[in-house]
């Protein structure tokens, strides 16, 4: 693709309409031929082919909560991993890319030209300055993204719900996690009388919901709650329909 899009500009620049349209295709082929333009193109790259299979998986309308807690720990431990290990790795392969299509590569130990002087350490060279500035920085700001998104609040909600989830029988169902969070985040939904109530009643919920050939081989909470309520198991198991 890249090198199609070179020819591409190449033949413009030669045979374009006009001189304009020439002048342009010149400018951008001298942008996309440097190396700051195939440095960013392989970080986007990177980053990208590491985050892309958790942003399919929640977009899917039909989400699997456990898988998706798994796929936001470890995207944000890939990313992590990039960050701490990847910068030498990195360095080659857009180094070999240019080597390839026959784009200059600056010299990483010449010293950088600190344009605003944001930096007084000595010794800041080129490599610094592409790991530091953007390598670094790039990584940094995707880590806050998902740490944003993703947060300690949202993946213990994400966890309550996969621990009452039917999806596959029911196999991520753990009463001391569901208990655990309803401490943590229904503090005033439950006085504390319920709340020991709420793990007798979630035993029960697993013997006889969990077991029960009416309400298994669901895939939703929504589709659960209406067999409950049509078998007037809801009557029964109220607390536990507070947290659903």
């Amino acid at each position: 693709m890249f090198a199609a899009t070179c020819s591409v500009l190449e033949d413009v620049e030669e045979n374009g309409n006009n001189y304009s349209t020439r002048g342009n295709a010149a400018t951008e082929l001298k942008k996309i031929k440097s190396f700051d333009f195939v440095f960013l193109l392989h970080l986007i790259k990177e980053i990208m082919g590491i985050t892309d299979l958790l942003c399919q998986h929640i977009q899917k309308k039909c989400q699997d909560i456990v898988n998706a807690m798994h796929l936001v720990s470890s995207t944000k431990m890939l990313i992590q991993k990039l960050r701490e290990g990847g910068w030498d790795n990195f360095l080659e392969i857009v180094k070999e890319f240019c080597t390839k299509h026959e784009i200059e590569v600056p010299n990483m130990k010449s010293p950088y030209a600190v344009k605003r002087k944001r930096h007084d350490q000595e010794g800041f060279d080129i490599e610094r300055h592409y790991r530091v500035d953007m390598f670094y920085v790039a990584i940094d700001s995707q880590l806050l993204e998902l740490n944003s998104r993703f947060g300690e609040q949202i993946m213990d909600l994400l966890t309550l719900s996969g621990a009452l989830d039917p999806k596959d029988s029911y196999k991520s169902f753990n009463i001391d996690d569901i208990c655990s969070l309803v401490d943590k985040y229904y503090p005033f939904d439950f006085i504390e009388k319920e709340k020991v109530s709420l793990r007798f009643q979630l035993q029960h919920y697993k013997l006889n919901v969990l077991n029960h050939p009416m309400l298994v081989n669901f895939s939703t909470m929504g589709e659960l709650c209406q067999r409950l309520a049509e078998t007037e198991m809801s009557k029964v198991y109220f607390l536990s329909l507070l947290i659903n």
